[in-house]
């Protein structure tokens, strides 16, 4: 078995990305996770950079194996790239090319930035 979690929208920054990920940790009964993701950037908020240096840091202390990012767009993981001193994968143009499609409208499912939690 692989589990993964994800840090929501409400969760971003370095104290509660944190706090978000351990009880998370204490509803699954488990000391780590295998996979930790920032859910969607959330530019309105702009503390994704914050966040992803909080997964850095739980990575470090062994709260999650792997960390990650899903929904990002190009400029999103530039701006990580640029401020945060690990970020070990680079973007090809096809990769750019892949999520600028996306971006486009070309993606299946609900769009992140209007989604609501059903019962929210």
């Amino acid at each position: 078995m692989f589990v993964t979690t994800k840090c929501f929208n409400t969760d971003h920054g370095y104290e509660q990305a944190t706090h978000a990920l351990k009880l998370s940790l204490g509803r699954l009964e488990m000391e780590h996770v295998d996979l930790y993701l920032i859910h969607w950037p959330v530019p309105a908020t702009d503390l994704y950079v914050e966040t992803w240096q909080a997964l850095i840091d739980a990575q470090k202390a062994g709260l999650a194996r792997e960390i990650g990012v899903s929904n990002f767009q190009p400029a999103h993981l530039e701006r990580i790239e640029e401020n945060v001193d690990l970020f070990d994968f680079a973007l090809t143009d096809e990769d750019t090319a892949a999520i600028e499609r996306l971006d486009a409208g070309h993606r299946t499912g609900p769009d992140p930035d209007t989604f609501v939690r059903p019962g929210a």
